[in-house]
């Protein structure tokens, strides 16, 4: 699914990191797009993007009023272990499952609030917020 083909508007973020003198890291670039797009019919949703070496991370609509669906480009199950979490703002998690590189998520029957979406892939851990409206 390609968002960028119909946005509405975008910007781009580069952020780049380096550290040592045994802070470790030493580098790492990640440019995050954040935009409306009119991919999803009539409506405008805001989505975000995160280019981060070889991978894109997609979530889309944030905010959302309920549902939301996260991605991630190019992603192959058989090489990367994977799992998702979204947990509410208090860290009560209310979805666990086995992430294959896309996955849709409901939240219409929760409160408004914040939301976390944890990615852990092959020993690494990412965390995505999203509001719910």
């Amino acid at each position: 699914m390609m968002l960028a083909s119909s946005t509405l508007y975008a910007t781009t973020y580069t952020i780049t990191f380096a550290y040592d003198a045994a802070g470790n890291r030493i580098s790492r670039t990640s440019a995050v797009t954040v935009g409306k797009s009119s991919k999803m019919g009539d409506q405008a949703i805001s989505f975000y993007e995160n280019k981060d070496s070889a991978m894109v991370y997609r979530l889309y609509p944030n905010p959302t009023r309920g549902a939301f669906r996260f991605e991630v480009q190019p992603f192959d199950a058989s090489t990367h272990k994977a799992k998702i979490i979204l947990a509410d703002g208090n860290g009560r998690r209310l979805e666990v499952a086995d992430f294959t590189g896309e996955k849709s998520f409901n939240i219409e029957a929760q409160p408004q609030g914040l939301y976390l979406l944890t990615l852990q892939i092959d020993g690494k851990e990412m965390v995505w917020k999203i509001l719910k409206q």
